[in-house]
C-alpha cells in the first residue's frame, strides 16, 4: 500500500497527457477515467479534495425518478445505471433508503396517479438491481395508508391526505470517503493526486492556441513549479469562469456575469425514524412538463440526525464570497417548518448548516438581470442546470470568458450520482483528440475500498478471538463502512499494539485512523481530519473536548509545532461558529 505523500515532484518530469483542475467529484472522475485509459494525469486542487461545492451535498444518488416528471427518459436510464453503479462498485459506502411522497385528493397528487407513476418507474428501471449485493437491492414501490403515515410523519397536513407512495433511493453514508474514494482509485490507476495545489497562471501558445504550461503553487510548502500539459480540464464548478483570469492578460476576454443558486441544507435532532419524505413548500417548479404543483423539500434520517434540504435561491457574486448567513438559516426553517410543523423545526435546533452554488439555467438568468426575479428572490426552483455542460474549448470562443483553446475542456457537473458518466463524456472529447485511449474501462473499475467480499470473515480471522463478540462486532461495522477492502489494513495496525482496555482501544483506533488519514489519504491540516476524513465533524462542531482529543492525535501525525496546532485549533472552531453558537 503506497502513501500518498512520499512521491516528489522531479523537475524533468513534468510533462503530462492530462492536468486536471478541480478536485470535487468530477475532476476525482475525470482523473480516473482519464488514467485508466492510458493516459499520464496530473489531479490538482487548491484546497482539499471535496471541500468546496462536493461537500454541499445533499447525500443522495438519485435513481431518477425526478426525471419521470419531466419526461425526460434519458436521464432516468442513466441515472438507473449510474446508481447501479456505485451500489456495485463502492457499496461500503451506501445505504437503501425508503422516501415517502404524501398523496392528497383526486388530482395530479392522488394516489392513483403517483402509484402509477411508481409503477412505470419500476417497469423502466427492472435492471436496476443486476450485480448488486443483497443488501442494496432496491425494491418495487409500495403504498401506505393515512393511518400508517401519519405514524410515521405525524406532523403532515392531514387534510385531505389519503396515504403515500414509497419508492427507493440511495444515500451516501459519507460523501466525503466516497469522492476520497474515487480519488484513491484514480491514483492507483496511475495519476499523481495533489492537494493544497494552486493554478496560478495558464500559459497559452499563441501560435498553436494550446495551452503551453501551468503554474502551480504548493500552498503547504509555498513552492511554485511549471508543467506541461498536452490537454486540460477545467473541473472547477462554478469556478469554471474564473480559468479565463489566469490567461495572460493580452488574451483575456470580457469577465462574464453569472447567477447561482444557493442551496443550503441543515442537520437537526431526528424527525423521523427509517424514512425521508417530501414535503411541500409554497414555490413551483415551472420546469416540471407534469407538474404536481408546489415545490418540494426533503427530510431525510442522517445518521442519528436529520437533514433537512435545500433551499434554491438566488446568489450573485464570485463563488468565493459564498456563505450561509442567519437570514438563510431563518428563512429556510420557516418555510420548512410551515411544511412540517415539527416543533423539532426551529433554528435553536440546528445543529450544522452547510451547502454550495450551482450556475441557474441562462433563461432564468436573463430573468434575474432584468429584475423579475429580484422582488422575491425565489420562484420556486430557480431552474438551476438539470444536466452538466461540457464545453470543448476548441470549438467555441468567449464561452465563459475563456477564449478558443484547442487542448481545454471545461466541465460542470450537478450531482454526485452521474459523475462517472460524466466524466468518461468529457475523456470521449478527449478521445476524439487521439490523446487518450477510446475504451473506458471505469464501469467495470471498484473505487477504492469496493471489493467488499469477505471482508468481515477476515477481521474474524485477524481477531482470533482476541476481543469479546460485541465488541468485534463494532468495531468491524466501523471500519468496514468507512474503508471497506482496506479495514484490515487499519484492523492490523490496532491489534498489534494489543490494547487491554475498551479505553485504550478507542484510543487506538482514533490514533490509526488519523495516521491512516494523513498517511494515505493526503490529509494535511487538522480540518481535513475533523471534517472530512473522520466522521466526527461531519454532524456540526464536535465540542471542544473531543476536538482537542483529536487534535493532541493529529498534532503528532501531521508534524505540527505548537503555534502551528494553535492556530489550526483556531481555524476549525472559527469554521464552525456560525453552527456552534
Amino acid at each position: 500500500m503506497s502513501s500518498a505523500n512520499t512521491e516528489k515532484f522531479d523537475n524533468k518530469k513534468f510533462d503530462f497527457d492530462v492536468v486536471v483542475i478541480g478536485g470535487g467529484i468530477i475532476g476525482a472522475g475525470c482523473a480516473l477515467e482519464a488514467s485508466l485509459r492510458g493516459a499520464k494525469v496530473l489531479l490538482l486542487e487548491k484546497k482539499d479534495f471535496g471541500s468546496e461545492t462536493s461537500s454541499g451535498s445533499f447525500k443522495i444518488i438519485h435513481g431518477g425518478l425526478r426525471y419521470l416528471q419531466h419526461l425526460d427518459f434519458r436521464r432516468l436510464k442513466e441515472s438507473v445505471d449510474a446508481q447501479r453503479y456505485l451500489r456495485s462498485k463502492a457499496p461500503h459506502l451506501l445505504k437503501t433508503l425508503p422516501f415517502i411522497v404524501p398523496c392528497y385528493g383526486k388530482g395530479k397528487k392522488s394516489k392513483l396517479l403517483l402509484d402509477l407513476a411508481c409503477t412505470a418507474y419500476d417497469y423502466l428501471s427492472k435492471d436496476r438491481n443486476n450485480g448488486v449485493k443483497q443488501d442494496l437491492q432496491l425494491p418495487n414501490h409500495t403504498i401506505l395508508k393515512k393511518e400508517e403515515l401519519l405514524k410515521i410523519a405525524p406532523h403532515l397536513n392531514p387534510n385531505k391526505l389519503t396515504g403515500g407512495v414509497v419508492f427507493y433511493d440511495c444515500q451516501m453514508t459519507n460523501p466525503d470517503r466516497l469522492l476520497l474514494s474515487v480519488v484513491r482509485a484514480a491514483e492507483d490507476a496511475g495519476a499523481i493526486v495533489r492537494n493544497y495545489s494552486e493554478v496560478t497562471s495558464v500559459q497559452v501558445d499563441k501560435t498553436t492556441n494550446e495551452i503551453s504550461k501551468i503554474k502551480i503553487l504548493d500552498t503547504r510548502a509555498n513552492i511554485s513549479y511549471n508543467i506541461s500539459p498536452k490537454c486540460v480540464i477545467n473541473a472547477t464548478g462554478p469556478w469554471t469562469y474564473k480559468f479565463s483570469e489566469l490567461l495572460d492578460p493580452n488574451i483575456q476576454l470580457e469577465k462574464p456575469t453569472l447567477s447561482y443558486s444557493k442551496g443550503v441544507q441543515v442537520i437537526i435532532p431526528k424527525l423521523i425514524n427509517d424514512y425521508a419524505i417530501s414535503v411541500e413548500s409554497n414555490g413551483k417548479d415551472s420546469a416540471a412538463t407534469l407538474n404536481r404543483g408546489n415545490r418540494a423539500f426533503f427530510i431525510q434520517p442522517w445518521h442519528n440526525y436529520s437533514l433537512l434540504g435545500t433551499t434554491d435561491t438566488i446568489f450573485k457574486g464570485s463563488p468565493d464570497s459564498f456563505s450561509i448567513n442567519l437570514e438563510d438559516l431563518k428563512q429556510f426553517i420557516k418555510e420548512v417548518h410551515d411544511a412540517y410543523p415539527s416543533p423539532l423545526i426551529k433554528p435553536a435546533n440546528v445543529r450544522y448548516t452547510f451547502g454550495g452554488l450551482r450556475i441557474i439555467d441562462n433563461k432564468i438568468k436573463q430573468k434575474i438581470d432584468s429584475g423579475v426575479l429580484e422582488k422575491s428572490k425565489r420562484d420556486g426552483m430557480n431552474n438551476t442546470s438539470r444536466s452538466e455542460d461540457i464545453i470543448d474549448h476548441a470549438d467555441f470562443n468567449n464561452c465563459w470568458g475563456i477564449p478558443k483553446i484547442k487542448n481545454l475542456v471545461s466541465v460542470i457537473g450537478i450531482k454526485y450520482t452521474t459523475f462517472r458518466n460524466v466524466s468518461e463524456t468529457v475523456c470521449d472529447i478527449l478521445s476524439k483528440k487521439k490523446l487518450l485511449s477510446e475504451k473506458s474501462l471505469s464501469k467495470d473499475t471498484y473505487l477504492r475500498g469496493g471489493q467488499t467480499e469477505n471482508v468481515s470473515e477476515i477481521l474474524k480471522k485477524e481477531a482470533l478471538g482476541y476481543f469479546p463478540q460485541d465488541m468485534l462486532d463494532n468495531i468491524t461495522k466501523d471500519l468496514l463502512s468507512n474503508y471497506g477492502s482496506d479495514a484490515p489494513f487499519l484492523f492490523r495496525k490496532i491489534i498489534e499494539k494489543k490494547p487491554k482496555t475498551e479505553e485504550e482501544l478507542s484510543f487506538l483506533i482514533e490514533q490509526t485512523k488519523i495516521n491512516y488519514a494523513v498517511n494515505f489519504e493526503y490529509a494535511k491540516t487538522l480540518s481535513d481530519i475533523v471534517k472530512r476524513r473522520l466522521s466526527n465533524g461531519a454532524f456540526g462542531f464536535p465540542g471542544h473536548m473531543e476536538l482537542k482529543r483529536i487534535g493532541l492525535h493529529a498534532k503528532i501525525a501531521l508534524g505540527l509545532s505548537e503555534e502551528n496546532y494553535e492556530e489550526q485549533v483556531a481555524e476549525i472552531i472559527k469554521e464552525y461558529s456560525f453552527n456552534s453558537n
